[in-house]
């Protein structure tokens, strides 16, 4: 098991409304919250996560544990998921 350390993730947290394209709207955001070391997404995708550093690793529920890593940008976060995919967080969303 992976000791707590929120880094990355910590420093601007995951909370937000994060997308599979740069464009979000609102009906079709995935909305994170996060406090420490662990969240859960509670709109659109429905899982919980942990974060370690950069790494974000979903639970068993989203695809069986999916693993990624953030990336800051600006003006748009962006999550690189294992499988390929992205999400993307704008700032001002």
């Amino acid at each position: 098991m992976r000791t707590c350390n929120p880094g990355a993730f910590s420093r601007i947290t995951s909370s937000g409304k994060w997308c599979d394209y740069k464009q979000c709207s609102a009906g079709t955001s995935n909305v994170f919250t996060q406090t420490g070391c662990s969240g859960a997404v509670t709109a659109g995708a429905a899982f919980t996560f942990t974060v370690s550093g950069d790494v974000l690793t979903a639970s068993k529920s989203f695809y069986n544990g999916l693993v990624g890593s953030l990336e800051q940008s600006d003006p748009t976060d962006l999550i690189k998921w294992a499988n390929g995919a992205d999400w993307y967080r704008n700032h001002t969303a």
